[in-house]
């Protein structure tokens, strides 16, 4: 199913997808930017950000907020989002909402000369 999915599409892809355990079904499929939530953040936590509880289907601990670039240099974005799961409680783990703005790399460099690669994503 998931070949359908990416057959088409262009050399730029964002991937919308429920929680970074998605890592695991779109492995060798082709992504530049993928944006998911579910996590809460861990939605307690100790003080340095570090997550204690996760909903089941999470995924690895390690992605549980913020932003990381993946060892095949593509990049993820996990939102700790605002609501909460079982537990009425957030601790050390914030609501939040991303607002992001994509350009093509041709608008970078009208802007401001800089240097991308064709088909290169900037946020």
């Amino acid at each position: 199913m998931l070949t359908r999915l990416f057959a088409g599409a262009s050399e730029v892809r964002v991937l919308l997808m429920h929680s970074p355990l998605g890592l695991k079904l779109v492995a060798g499929h082709d992504f530049q930017l993928a944006f998911c939530g579910h996590t809460h953040g861990g939605q307690i936590a100790t003080p340095g950000g570090k997550p204690l509880v996760l909903p089941p289907g999470s995924g690895e601990r390690r992605y549980a907020r913020g932003l990381f670039t993946l060892p095949d240099g593509r990049q993820l974005l996990t939102s700790q989002g605002i609501g909460m799961s079982d537990l009425p409680v957030r601790l050390f783990a914030p609501s939040e909402v991303h607002l992001c703005h994509l350009y093509s790399s041709l608008d970078v460099v009208e802007q401001n000369g800089s240097q991308t690669k064709p088909g290169q994503l900037v946020w």
